[in-house]
């Protein structure tokens, strides 16, 4: 069969078509342990597809525990103050930080300060109070009626 030209065909041009885009794609993971796998389905117009990824059985088996590490070389001590804190709580305060950067004890990382007012340590029965690190008036539960007794203060600190 023979072939015949018939030249150049070409139609007129159309209309612009919608631009492509896409929305806001979404994806969620589940907390099964199995075969990885993923869904991924497509919704929206052309002009606004929007993906949605599933993944499933990320998760692996639980593994077996690990040996214990070597302890570790943590250890501590602390200082006793006596400071009155009639009738406020400036004095204790002004002990520890002097204390912490002070050049005979230089800076040291404080783990818990103690108190116990004066009339506790006679036959009260009360024990030390932890407070705070950076503790305020408001943390110390009584306060000496005397301003001549000191209450006792422990501040124990890293080696």
């Amino acid at each position: 069969m023979a072939r015949t030209l018939i030249g150049n065909v070409k139609g007129p041009k159309g209309d612009t078509g919608a631009a492509a885009g896409f929305g806001t794609p979404t994806a969620s993971v589940d907390s099964n342990v199995g075969t990885p796998a993923v869904v991924v389905n497509a919704s929206g117009p052309d002009t606004a597809k929007v993906f949605s990824f599933s993944f499933h059985n990320l998760k692996g088996e639980r593994g077996a525990q690990g040996e214990r590490g070597p302890q570790g070389n943590f250890s501590y001590t602390y200082k006793t103050f006596y400071a009155s804190v009639y009738p406020g709580f400036s004095s204790i305060r002004q002990a520890i930080d002097s204390f912490a950067q002070s050049d005979t004890y230089p800076y040291k990382t404080i783990i818990a300060i103690d108190y116990l007012p004066y009339y506790s340590r006679y036959g009260t029965g009360e024990k030390f109070r932890t407070l705070p690190i950076n503790f305020s008036a408001t943390d110390l539960p009584n306060f000496s009626s005397d301003e001549d007794n000191d209450d006792e203060i422990r501040v124990y600190y890293l080696n």
